[in-house]
C-alpha cells in the first residue's frame, strides 16, 4: 500500500469504543511530492495490539481533486 512503508507526515486516532478506533494518516506521494496520500483505517484491539480490519486510501492531487486508490477489508 502506498505510504504505509514510509513514516506518515501526520497521523490521528479517534477512539470509537474500548475495542475499536479510526486511524487517519497522510504522507506526500512519492512520484508527485505536491500530491498527498490519505489513509483511513478501522482498527480493532486484539490482545495487547491493534489489528487493521479495513483500509481506504485516497490520493489528493495538487489541483485539489481526490481519487480512491485502495480499499481493503
Amino acid at each position: 500500500m502506498i505510504g504505509l512503508a514510509e513514516r506518515p507526515e501526520t497521523s490521528f486516532f479517534i477512539q470509537l469504543n474500548e475495542q475499536e478506533r479510526l486511524a487517519f494518516s497522510s504522507s506526500k506521494e512519492k512520484s508527485d511530492p505536491s500530491g498527498e496520500n490519505i489513509i483511513a483505517q478501522l482498527q480493532r484491539r486484539k490482545g495487547e495490539n491493534w489489528e487493521t480490519v479495513g483500509t481506504i486510501e485516497l490520493y489528493r492531487a495538487p489541483d485539489g481533486t481526490y481519487k480512491q486508490l485502495h480499499e481493503s477489508k
